[in-house]
């Protein structure tokens, strides 16, 4: 009797161990998965040990990204008086940078753990996927936040370029020389 069909009910089919894949199919055959449990013991630890190794790179990537967060809010909330121009521009261009290179960093995780998965037997594929999810959904996480400052940087450099095109307007005394250099050092 399968577990819906059983007169015990729920409580019994609660009670009934449950069989992973590999487990299910050495049921079945005996003789094809003799010394697999071993084997995949110590796969499964080797890959956890590499699971654990990423997390705390992604931990690290994670502490780096909050302060990117940081370091543009302190940005667009900067008094414009105290910082001129070319340090804002400066300091979002250095921001961007550690973004590029954060991008990279989660992006060489993401191959990383999908190389594990490919290189794991497929039968270990379930298990895999439920060890590695954290990893996984903190790294994708990460690169949204990082899509969203990116986003930011962007609006503001265009901002601040709205506003210095204003201000050259208004002069009016400056050349058109100047001015062109000025906003390719903003763009």
């Amino acid at each position: 009797m399968s577990c819906h069909q059983s007169v015990f009910g729920l409580a019994d089919c609660l009670s009934r161990p449950s069989l992973g894949p590999h487990q299910a199919t050495e049921q079945k055959h005996p003789e094809k998965h003799e010394g697999r449990t071993e084997e995949f013991a110590a796969t499964k630890a080797k890959t956890l040990t590499e699971i654990e190794e990423l997390s705390k790179f992604v931990d690290q990537q994670e502490k780096l990204v909050e302060q990117l967060d940081d370091d543009f809010s302190n940005l667009a909330t900067a008094n414009t008086e105290a910082l001129s121009d070319a340090e804002m521009l400066s300091s979002a261009n250095e921001i961007e940078a550690k973004i590029k290179a954060a991008k990279r960093n989660i992006a060489n995780l993401q191959e990383k753990v999908q190389t594990l998965k490919d290189n794991l037997d497929p039968d270990l594929n379930a298990w895999f996927q439920g060890a590695s999810k954290n990893v996984v959904n903190k790294a994708s996480f990460l690169l949204e936040e990082l899509d969203q400052l990116t986003i930011a940087i962007e609006s503001g450099r265009k901002d601040l370029v709205r506003e210095v095109v204003v201000v050259l307007q208004e002069a009016g005394s400056r050349s058109i020389l100047s001015s062109i250099a000025l906003l390719r050092g903003l763009w």
